[in-house]
């Protein structure tokens, strides 16, 4: 997969090696998943990725601007299911994936959407991340499943991804990934029109 947000900048100096910028962002995502936003710091991202700081600054300006491409990146590999499997196991893969990313030691989810009130970057991250990619898919693969109509498609897409919020941000839950996942689904099939 191609690092996001890189093709439109303009840049002097060497150009920018697109191995480097994935290797960053892998090392983004493991410092976010292992610390959270409040440990964050973007040395330990240099170390773990092998780059400089100044690598890291000619890319992305803040720490937050860096994150919100991390978050970016990271949500095409939770998007990544079997397009052939039939719907309820790709919301199960989906549900699955978001779960675990949610609930990574370190990671609070909680402390991700209190710093994107205060920084556009991080906001608009979370909107692209979950409201314009993960909530769309949620609520096609609802429909499929359903036969809902749009309007019930896109509460149920908002309450399941609330409620997998809350168990993963608030309660902490270690694993509400596959378990969550399959209350899910027998939530949906309960409710088939």
């Amino acid at each position: 997969m191609s690092p996001p947000e890189l093709a439109d900048v303009a840049t002097r100096g060497r150009p920018r090696d697109a191995d480097r910028t994935t290797a960053i962002l892998d090392a983004a995502v493991e410092v976010m998943h292992d610390v959270g936003w409040d440990g964050f710091k973007v040395q330990e991202v240099a170390t773990r990725a092998g780059a400089g700081l100044a690598t890291i600054y000619r890319r992305w300006p803040t720490k937050e601007d860096l994150i919100a491409a991390a978050m970016r990146y990271d949500a095409d590999f939770t998007l990544e299911v079997d397009p052939e499997a039939p719907p309820t196991e790709r919301l199960g893969m989906l549900l699955t994936n978001l779960g675990d990313k949610m609930s990574r030691k370190g990671g609070s989810v909680i402390s991700v959407f209190a710093a994107a009130r205060d920084h556009e970057a991080m906001r608009q991250a979370l909107d692209d991340v979950l409201h314009n990619t993960v909530s769309v898919t949620m609520r096609d693969l609802i429909r499929e499943i359903t036969g809902a109509g749009p309007e019930l498609a896109v509460t149920l897409a908002d309450a399941i991804l609330g409620a997998l919020l809350f168990r993963a941000g608030l309660l902490e839950d270690e694993t509400p990934g596959a378990d969550f996942a399959a209350e899910m689904i027998g939530l949906l099939d309960s409710i088939r029109t």
